[in-house]
Formats: structure tokens, C-alpha cells, sequence
């Protein structure tokens, strides 16, 4: 619940939250939080639900379970194809070097650029080294 004011800029703006969890599963599966359970979704699904067609940004953060998402090739099409902006909190303790590297790669590879990488302060380990360098933990990156 938000206050009135932000009700009316949610009116303004034609802003919508939904209470879903972003995932790989298209069933309904529940996504556990770090205070509560959701409905889990692969984007595709959730994008069919709600009747979009194309997204303006899709933000996700879904406290490490943002790198299943993005190794669902459907997920990355999605964002190639569909938005035109895409920010993501990475927990790069949360996966493999090699698995998260190919990931990134991935991205890029799919045309997506990172325009934006950023330390996200408010984590509980804040360096965590990959490829032999130490990179901030966890990261707000932004691609176009």
C-alpha cells in the first residue's frame, strides 16, 4: 500500500505494480522472498497475462534469483525484442563465475548494452572477485 500520493502518480503516469515473482516456470510455481511467497512466471507469461506487447523498462530485482531468469534464452529474446530499457540487480555471489560470465555474455551477444554498472551500497558482501578482479556486490546495471 502506498501513500495517496503515490496513487496519483501511479494515475498519472499509468504506473501498475502486480504481485509476481519473475522466474523460469510459466505454471504459477511460487517464488519464496526474503519476507514472503509470490507467483512465479517467466517473463513471456507474464507479458501474455497482462497483454503487453513491448515494455518501456523492466526492472528486476529479485534478490539472486535474477541469474535463472536470464538463462532462460526465451527471457533474453524478450528483452532484445520487447524493451526498450532493462536495469537489473546483479548478485554476483549468488552464481558461478563462469555460469554468470556466460550470462553477461550472452546479453551482450543479444545485442543488449550496458550503459550502466553501478555498486549497489546496501548489500551484505561488498566485493566479491570474478576473473581475478574484485567487483562490487551486488551491482544496479542498466542496458538499452
Amino acid at each position: 500500500k502506498g501513500s495517496d500520493d503515490d496513487l496519483s502518480l501511479r494515475r498519472e503516469f499509468n504506473i501498475s505494480f502486480h504481485d509476481l515473482g519473475l522466474g523460469t516456470e510459466a505454471d504459477g510455481s511460487v517464488c519464496r522472498g526474503l519476507s514472503r511467497s509470490t507467483t512465479c512466471e517467466a517473463l513471456p507469461s507474464i507479458m501474455s497475462r497482462l497483454g503487453h506487447q513491448s515494455l518501456t523498462v523492466v526492472k528486476v530485482d529479485v534478490e539472486g534469483a535474477e541469474w535463472a531468469a536470464l538463462g532462460e534464452q526465451t527471457t533474453v529474446d524478450v528483452l532484445k525484442n520487447r524493451a526498450q530499457q532493462f536495469v537489473i540487480e546483479f548478485h554476483l555471489d549468488r552464481i558461478d563465475e563462469h555460469k554468470g560470465i556466460a550470462i553477461l555474455k550472452r546479453l551482450r551477444e543479444a545485442g543488449l548494452v550496458l550503459w550502466n554498472w553501478d555498486s549497489n551500497a546496501h548489500g551484505k558482501k561488498f566485493f566479491v572477485k570474478w576473473n581475478g578482479i574484485h567487483f562490487p556486490n551486488p551491482v544496479e546495471a542498466s542496458y538499452l
